[in-house]
């Protein structure tokens, strides 16, 4: 079953594969970067921008399966090699394959001597690396891992456990995974898919059901935009216990922080996958400004084009980030920073074009934009700015801290010039959050900027605590009081929230997907066919067939032989030999106080209508061809498995293909 113990950890052990192969060792051997603190969000930085890129044209040539995506990150790994000046480089690299074979071969003879030298270096070299650790390391690493630990806990807890996505999106975006892996774009409208590329290469690497891939997704994204979180302020400050500090606000934060958007934080959808690139960028644009090295722009505009391709919202959003540098550099007026600004000017301009072209391709593909999302950009409200929180207080003391120590602190101006960028992002970060939406009374804004400053609040805090105790001189203090603070943190969320695991609402019984994920496993692909309501399309999509209950109540005759069609003598060709119908004794409903419960209460009546009459219909066929085999069943779902004999002439065709006539 799906929350079992062993499921869980082939599920885990799968996923980690694919993780470790698509974001740990592809861009090791992809990108010469150099070592560093950055080397890491950089490298997955500009993996995620090229597979999206690379996603895109293998979807539109039709060639999007793994042994094509191999093949170009094998070329792409490879291009230094393949210049006609690197003979040298490839005389080098076939002789080191070679030494390394007979190597191989000369250690296969003496496996066991090889394995214990092996053994003996390792244990050498990790006893070296925690020997040379100090304690304040070990405390650090500690608390490091309690935080991260209880984020993930909070937003896996029930991804791992319940089998039922998280929300409405959650079909969405399965369904969109599921078209991208059939080499289909934009099926239901114009929409950024970078998400959806990134959840099908997934997919591919792990091989699990898709189910678990945007199950456990979008949790871990969530995990990631707190590490985002903490990188940042940790990169801006220097100082790893300000980054906790921002970890801490962002990991357990609560509905007291992010009130009902703190939901999402278990759900899978696009906008906080684009969010773990919003403050990164901001980084990279500052350090770029401030010491004009490429890698940071080519890095910050990778991040950028990734929002782009991801959520447009967002990428407007972090746009202000490459325009506050821009500024930055314009204020400084002297002649380096001036010459960086044409450099980021053509980075905005190709960050745009990323955002504009699948909605340029869209339209050669004779789609139109998605309607819904057309919609919610366009429609208006009524709102006020909002009251100051706890949360908002302390983030503008923070500031205030901030932008104090910045004025007192005796460091050369460009020195602080990346944390200048940091404070005029934060004040226009809160400028959106508290005017914007009551100036534009764009419902879009309302509902989202909040959660833009919900990721910003725990930046300034963690940057405000550092410049906090800039005053204490010795290390051992400092550190003592910054941890003290994530401590005191770290309660008080504790205490508002209790740690407890975010439950997302769902949109029909687990017991349902359990036994979807139990059908394609026992049947092979496409031999059998769920009838069910309109959740079941996303998750039978390209594993089986699906059809809708009121479908299969209005075409086939219950009087006639097994699935029959109305009007029709023998049983329906076109569907597949199992049939298996999903009849709610009680039809799932989300709880009344839920804001979308308004838009499914007639959608709820009518399925109460069609589970009726399928008893109705039930009743018909058990009288003429006796009671269907009972799948499964519990005190609100009972699956009916129905069998449709197949003709030796349908079994001739699934060996041999239909023949022309």
């Amino acid at each position: 079953m799906y929350g079992t113990f062993w499921n869980t950890v082939y599920v885990a052990l799968h996923y980690a594969f694919a993780v470790l192969v698509l974001f740990v060792w592809m861009p090791k051997r992809m990108f010469g970067l150099p070592e560093g603190p950055e080397r890491g969000m950089a490298a997955f930085t500009r993996v995620v921008f090229f597979y999206i890129v690379l996603a895109y044209g293998l979807v539109l040539t039709k060639l999007f399966e793994v042994m094509a995506i191999l093949a170009v990150i094998l070329l792409y790994a490879s291009r230094r090699y393949l210049r006609k000046t690197a003979a040298s480089a490839r005389n080098n690299l076939f002789t080191m394959i070679g030494l390394t074979f007979y190597e191989l071969l000369d250690l296969g003879i003496r496996w066991k001597k090889a394995a214990k030298t092996l053994l003996k270096k390792n244990t050498a070299s990790l006893r070296a690396s925690f020997t040379q650790r100090s304690p304040g390391d070990w405390l650090f690493a500690a608390c490091f891992a309690a935080v991260f630990l209880c984020a993930g806990y909070v937003r896996l807890k029930y991804a791992v456990l319940e089998a039922a996505p998280s929300m409405s999106d959650g079909y969405v975006t399965l369904a969109w995974m599921k078209y991208i892996e059939q080499r289909v774009l934009f099926h239901d409208g114009i929409y950024p898919e970078g998400f959806h590329m990134i959840l099908a290469y997934l997919h591919k690497f792990a091989a699990v059901d898709q189910i678990y891939i945007l199950n456990w997704t979008g949790p871990l994204v969530g995990v990631m935009i707190t590490f985002s979180a903490y990188w940042t302020t940790a990169r801006f400050t220097n100082n790893r216990w300000a980054g906790l500090v921002a970890a801490v606000a962002y990991g357990v934060g609560g509905t007291s922080l992010q009130g009902a958007d703190w939901e999402r934080q278990a759900a899978t959808n696009s906008q906080e996958f684009a969010l773990i690139f919003l403050f990164p960028s901001l980084y990279f644009f500052a350090k770029y400004i401030a010491e004009g090295k490429r890698d940071d722009l080519l890095t910050g505009g990778a991040g950028l084009s990734i929002q782009g391709f991801v959520h447009t919202l967002v990428f407007a959003y972090g746009g202000m980030s490459l325009a506050v540098a821009m500024f930055v550099g314009l204020v400084m007026r002297a002649r380096p920073f001036l010459k960086r600004l044409w450099p980021m000017t053509i980075t905005g301009v190709v960050s745009i074009v990323c955002a504009v072209v699948p909605f340029g391709i869209g339209k050669l593909l004779g789609r139109e934009v998605h309607g819904s999302s057309e919609n919610f950009l366009l429609e208006k409200t009524q709102v006020s700015p909002p009251d100051l929180r706890l949360w908002d207080e302390l983030a503008l003391a923070g500031l205030a801290v901030l932008v104090l120590g910045w004025l007192l602190r005796r460091k050369p101006f460009r020195e602080k010039i990346p944390d200048l960028v940091a404070i005029l992002f934060i004040a226009a970060s809160f400028v959106m959050y508290e005017w914007a939406p009551s100036v534009t009374q764009s419902m879009v804004l309302a509902s989202r900027v909040n959660i833009f400053w919900g990721l910003t609040i725990p930046v300034a805090l963690g940057m405000g605590v550092h410049c906090l105790f800039l005053w204490v001189k010795w290390n051992p203090v400092r550190a003592t009081l910054q941890g003290t603070a994530a401590g005191v943190l770290f309660s008080y969320c504790f205490v508002t929230t209790q740690f407890a695991a975010i439950h997302p609402y769902k949109m029909e019984w687990n017991a349902g997907v359990e036994q979807y994920l139990k059908i394609s496993s026992e049947f092979r692909p496409h031999t059998w066919t769920i009838v069910s309501q309109s959740e079941g399309y996303s998750e039978v999509l390209g594993n089986g067939y699906h059809v809708y209950l009121a479908d299969f109540l209005k075409n086939y005759d219950p009087s006639l032989p097994p699935i029959t069609h109305v009007g029709w003598t023998e049983p329906d060709p076109n569907l597949s030999p199992d049939i298996f119908v999903y009849h709610e004794k009680q039809v799932f409903e989300v709880s009344k106080t839920n804001g979308i419960y308004t838009l499914l209460e007639k959608g709820y009546a009518s399925r109460k209508e069609e589970n009726q009459e399928f008893e109705a219909w039930l009743a018909k066929y058990t009288a003429a061809n006796g009671k269907p085999d009972v799948y499964y069943e519990d005190q609100h779902l009972i699956i009916y498995r129905f069998h449709k004999a197949e003709t030796e002439e349908e079994k001739q065709q699934k060996v041999w293909g239909k023949t022309e006539e």
